[in-house]
């Protein structure tokens, strides 16, 4: 694990090997603010019964299964984004 949290660079494998890697401290960190924001949609959800949102910042993208998941890339706008860049974007 220690090989994979020293990976360096912004590859998509790269940002794959880190996260594989994350430590339990970092681990709970993030499960915090996790938590913070599900707190923040119960709230929401109290007023609201529904929110309607683009499933995606851009439309639907080519199926490619020529490279592995975490290498694929996907232009949005005139820049290319990591397919994992997508699926973070629908998450905030």
């Amino acid at each position: 694990m220690d090989e994979y949290a020293a990976t360096v660079g912004n590859t998509p494998t790269a940002c794959t090997r880190r996260l594989i890697a994350m430590r339990h401290r970092q681990w709970l960190s993030y499960n915090e603010r996790r938590l913070q924001l599900r707190r923040r949609w119960e709230e929401f959800f109290t007023q609201w019964d529904a929110i309607l949102l683009p499933v995606m910042p851009c439309p639907a993208i080519p199926h490619d299964h020529s490279e592995p998941l975490a290498a694929r890339t996907t232009l949005v706008g005139s820049k290319q984004y990591s397919y994992w860049d997508l699926t973070t974007w629908m998450a905030w």
